[in-house]
């Protein structure tokens, strides 16, 4: 009988400071599991994401993503691209995670990869905040 990771994760825009008013340059979102994971890289380029994360409508030309701690990955444009501005909280922007992810729950290693979809509601791209909270 196969196993499935009993993960969960939610989606949510962050605004980098510097274009408060419009997506901007430099504006990211991250996904908070419910749980520590196991089976994930620190850094991914571009290229990378792609492979392990599908979007129903392209973030930006060029991102990459980083995990602050084994429940929350980030991913943000690079300060020189603009994100588009189709990615948005309309709840039409859904993130899947894709197999090649290979993610499971800290708590079960052994299950099956853990692969699921959320859409980007949460968050924003218009505020003031500092991403996540986090210095980078």
């Amino acid at each position: 009988m196969m196993k499935f990771a009993g993960l969960s994760f939610t989606v949510r825009a962050a605004d980098d400071g510097s274009t408060p008013t419009a997506a901007g340059m430099g504006d990211s979102f991250y996904l908070n599991f419910d749980e520590d994971t196991v089976g994930y890289a620190d850094k991914y380029g571009k290229e990378a994401v792609d492979s392990v994360l599908a979007m129903s409508v392209p973030f930006s030309s060029d991102y990459t993503a980083i995990w602050f701690n084994p429940a929350e990955l980030y991913v943000a444009s690079n300060p020189d691209e603009p994100i588009n501005p189709n990615f948005n909280l309309s709840g039409l922007t859904q993130i899947t995670i894709l197999p090649a992810f290979n993610l499971r729950p800290a708590s079960d290693p052994d299950s099956a990869p853990f692969t699921g979809s959320a859409n980007l509601t949460l968050g924003g791209f218009y505020d003031s905040k500092r991403v996540c909270g986090h210095t980078l």
